[in-house]
């Protein structure tokens, strides 16, 4: 942007799955840094590694380690590390939906005051759409409710709407929170 104010946004986001017909492996990150008149305003880097091995039908359990860095929230490290079991509710040509439930165990070192670590549950939904054979929708939300303190939560939600420009390479648009 320039103008009034000038700002630069550097973003990038990355993905890769491995699925065979007894596991799916997922890998994720993420980076966010902006400044704006000169001075850094936002700087955000997250990883995930996630393996889901199937069990009976369309059952399965899930093994997921991530970790986040928010200079702005003064994260020096938030690490979720969550187990459990999904659900693959519907599975068609155009169509997935998955479930999760599990425990979780959450660590943040934060740059001032005290450390914070606890339990909670994770739940998650995971949603595609194939509109053509080139381009999709697909949805994310994670819940992560503290089990000490139920006022205390996380959530992240991803919406994307993704056009294959190569095989197996996309170019998308969405929206984080």
């Amino acid at each position: 942007s320039d103008g009034n104010v000038r700002r630069q946004t550097f973003y990038g986001r990355g993905e890769l799955v491995r699925e065979t017909d007894g596991s799916r492996l997922t890998i994720s990150a993420r980076s966010d840094y902006t400044r704006e008149g000169g001075m850094e305003t936002g700087k955000n880097h997250y990883g995930s590694l996630k393996l889901d091995v199937m069990m009976w039908g369309d059952l399965y359990a899930y093994g997921l380690v991530s970790a986040e860095y928010d200079r702005f929230a003064g994260i020096d490290l938030r690490t979720i590390i969550s187990a459990g079991l999904g659900y693959r509710v519907l599975r068609t040509q155009s169509h997935e939906v998955d479930f999760e439930a599990g425990g979780a165990y959450t660590n943040e070192d934060y740059r001032r005051g005290d450390d914070v670590n606890f339990a909670s549950l994770r739940f998650a939904g995971r949603w595609r759409w194939s509109l053509t054979e080139s381009i999709r929708l697909r949805s994310l939300i994670e819940f992560y409710p503290n089990l000490e303190n139920f006022d205390d939560f996380l959530v992240y939600g991803e919406s994307f709407l993704l056009m294959e420009i190569f095989e197996n390479v996309d170019i998308e648009a969405g929206v984080i929170w």
